[in-house]
């Protein structure tokens, strides 16, 4: 059987070839003795492949505005050791790989190791300027550039997509030691592991700088290192950075923010991530830092773990507004947040350690501490080996809001869809469980159903029963023919009122019926799913 990558490699060869009826492949070193002489060839065209045969290819490769597909047999064979074998390496003589002449998305190159670039300016590893190509499943490690960007440099207007790629080990002179992102450059960037990298400035692992709007999702970036600030990612001059899904842990800077900087009217959107054991040497923001009339907003994540010593608190705020929803900050220095100058925290629906007295404010700062707010252990599965899923009974589950206004600006609208029980959990994961009594100790009177919602629906619903006594209760759903397709909950269960969500993942659109047993009875109900 074919693995999950090798047919999406092969629908994504197949996509490319179709754009070119005439596309063909080339091999190297069969028909090219080089990478860069199958690129430059006369016979070598927009969505061509360039398939490359395992080997150390002492070479420094630039695509020349060639919109094609320079990929490992990886790219063929969904086989990951290719990846490690088949390397280019740079050979201490400038970038690596380059894309500067408006190369789109459909210019790719796919599962290498890039090594040993050497760039005087931005890139040692790989280079986009004013072009959008696509890396994927590349390993970018122990690059150098002197300027910007050691692994890789995304300047000026620059919009790749980098997906299931390492970009570990490399260095630059001043910022960004793993990607730097500047000038109007709005990268996607997803899927990555971004370790231990060095800045001899800022931004160990990121660095974003002049009105950029990168996407950073379902990301690792762990243990890099700026000598100034930012160890993990550096967000400034105007940045508006989304930041989902990741798990930022282990930076370090020597100044400022061992885990995020933010300066210079920036405004990252941080979501569902967990940050845990940055450091700075300097006593502005374990985690957190924000100068110069920068904002933030974090929804659903986890700040925790610090080496604890001294007074550095998690958060340090200066002539900044950062605002708090659904989120834990627990476990970390006993100053939890300090706002200074003009500074200003907005809190709602958090679990925030030591609560309210845990936020040092000087005179000219504003603490908004909101509804919702907790000061409790949020019981976590396994807090010291850094599994921060919420355990059963945590008070943190369905603590949250799922709506929240600031300002005239919604800034959170969750359907029900978007989370279990009654209302969203606290923290960047929410809870397991598909079905939460909400009322255990005051039965309901009668076993009762309520509509699904929503309904129509074109992902997940979400529905609410109730019974009187304890019941053997089973929920199925199934076709307008009366087949039973998905078992969405079954068991015995005490008295009490419960909502379950449930998601139509693979389901094709159509109407559907819910049939819920319980105690003797059964109820029935349509639902349409619209795709």
């Amino acid at each position: 059987m074919q693995s999950a990558n090798t047919i999406i490699i092969s629908i994504c060869i197949a996509l490319t070839a179709s754009q070119n009826l005439f596309a063909e492949v080339v091999n190297v070193p069969n028909d090219f003795e080089t990478i860069q002489t199958a690129i430059s060839g006369e016979g070598t065209e927009d969505g061509d492949t360039v398939l490359v045969a395992p080997g150390n290819y002492s070479e420094n490769i630039d695509f020349h505005s060639k919109d094609i597909v320079v990929g490992s047999l990886f790219l063929t064979t969904g086989d990951t050791t290719y990846i490690d074998s088949t390397i280019i390496d740079g050979g201490s003589f400038g970038t690596v790989v380059t894309f500067e002449n408006g190369e789109t998305r459909d210019a790719c190159i796919n599962g290498f190791t890039i090594t040993n670039g050497a760039s005087e300016g931005n890139g040692g590893g790989i280079r986009c300027s004013n072009s959008s190509p696509t890396i994927r499943f590349c390993k970018i490690i122990d690059n150098y550039a002197r300027t910007r960007g050691g692994g890789l440099s995304c300047e000026p207007d620059a919009h790749p997509r980098i997906e299931y790629c390492r970009i570990e080990h490399n260095r630059v002179g001043s910022g960004g030691g793993g990607i730097w992102v500047g000038q109007s450059s709005n990268p996607e960037i997803l899927s990555c592991i971004i370790d231990d990298n060095e800045a001899t400035w800022n931004g160990g692992g990121v660095n974003m700088f002049d009105n950029c709007r990168p996407v950073i999702r379902n990301c690792s970036i762990r243990g890099n290192t700026a000598n100034s600030s930012g160890g993990g990612i550096m967000v400034s001059l105007d940045c508006q950075p989304s930041i989902e899904n990741c798990l930022i842990s282990g930076n370090f800077a020597n100044d400022r923010g061992g885990g995020i900087m933010v300066e210079r009217g920036a405004f990252p959107f941080i979501r569902h991530c967990v940050m845990a054991g940055n450091m700075t040497e300097g006593f502005d923001g374990w985690h957190i830092a924000m100068v110069d009339n920068s904002d933030a907003f974090m929804l659903n994540s986890n700040i925790t773990w610090a080496p604890i010593f001294g007074w550095t608190p998690a958060i340090y705020l200066l002539a900044s507004d950062f605002i708090a929803v659904n989120s834990i900050i627990y476990g970390d220095s006993p100053l939890t947040i300090t706002v200074d100058n003009a500074a200003s925290v907005t809190v709602s629906h958090c679990d925030i350690a030591g609560g309210r007295r845990s936020i040092s404010a000087d005179d000219s700062a504003q603490v908004r501490w909101l509804d919702g707010n907790i000061a409790a252990s949020p019981q976590f599965i396994d807090y010291n080996n850094g599994d921060y899923h919420l355990s059963e009974g945590s008070p943190c589950i369905d603590a949250g809001t799922a709506f929240f206004i600031w300002e005239d600006d919604t800034l959170v609208n969750l359907s029900p869809a978007d989370y279990h029980g009654n209302a969203p959990d606290m923290g960047a994961f929410e809870s397991d469980y598909s079905a939460i009594p909400i009322s255990p100790s005051t039965p309901p009177l009668s076993f009762t159903i309520s509509p699904a919602y929503p309904n129509p629906f074109n992902s997940a619903f979400r529905l609410n029963y109730q019974l009187p006594a304890a019941s053997k209760v089973s929920i199925v759903l199934i076709d307008n023919t009366g087949r039973e397709l998905r078992t969405l909950d079954r068991g015995f269960m005490s008295a009490g009122e419960y909502r379950l969500v449930w998601d139509a993942a693979g389901l094709p659109a159509g109407c559907y019926f819910l049939r819920l047993k319980a105690g003797g009875l059964s109820r029935v109900q349509k639902v349409v799913l619209e795709k």
